[in-house]
């Protein structure tokens, strides 16, 4: 499959595989993770808990059913392109089939749903702009947003104030430092990107056209 080049934030450079749009998998697991430290001291019982900023991740196991050899062949030839954990893919989580809230943009406005500040690496809220004034539910938790190519989990209500703004809590953190005006997607389709769990990929063949194959993704980090 032909590779392309995608510019990091950072500067660093990812080199992106297209995933296979074909087959679909039969199961999606999504797995999250906080990274946090505990110290139970002995004589009162009372636990110490320090989480680490940042160190929040996420990633999802794809299924897929039984497969023929050519049903098989596009997703086999991605796990090897993929060069193990080096490379990125953009996926749509298979899991996110629609929008849960009900968004209200502003009339008149430009479309579109932005940053309202500029935001630090590391921030678990963001405020947004472009709502209808005054509009309640315009993202609901659970719902997603795409943030360059980070996806976001949304954790409050995005109800508007009287100018069109509404904050509401994320996960996980923001991956890189975010301008203001910076454009939030929304809704089916959004995308983020992951790469392989391992630098190990494997398959099971039980006859000469039967293939069973799962891939475990991690978000790129």
């Amino acid at each position: 499959m032909p590779t392309s080049i995608y510019t990091l934030p950072d500067g660093s450079q990812v080199t992106l595989v297209p995933f296979p749009s074909t087959p679909a998998p039969k199961l999606v697991e999504p797995w999250v993770s906080d990274s946090v430290a505990s110290i139970t001291f002995p004589f009162t019982g009372q636990t110490q808990r320090q989480a680490a900023s940042g160190a929040d991740t996420w990633g999802m196991t794809l299924t897929y059913p039984p497969l023929t050899v050519a049903q098989a062949a596009p997703l086999r030839a991605w796990l090897r392109q993929m060069r193990g954990i080096a490379r990125g893919t953009l996926i749509a989580p298979p899991d996110y089939l629609s929008i849960i809230g009900t968004p209200h943009l502003a009339p008149g406005g430009t479309g579109e749903i932005l940053t309202a500040g500029a935001f630090s690496a590391g921030a678990t809220a963001i405020s947004t702009s472009g709502w209808t004034a005054n509009s309640n539910g315009n993202l609901l938790p659970d719902d997603m947003i795409q943030i360059g190519t980070e996806l976001y989990t949304v954790l409050d209500p995005a109800d508007a104030d009287g100018a069109g703004r509404a904050s509401f809590e994320i996960w996980p953190s923001l991956r890189y430092g975010v301008s203001f005006g910076s454009v939030i997607d929304f809704g089916p389709g959004v995308q983020g990107l992951f790469c392989l769990a391992d630098n190990r990929r494997n398959w099971s063949v039980r006859t000469p056209n039967h293939t069973d194959l799962s891939i475990r993704l991690a978000e790129y980090r």
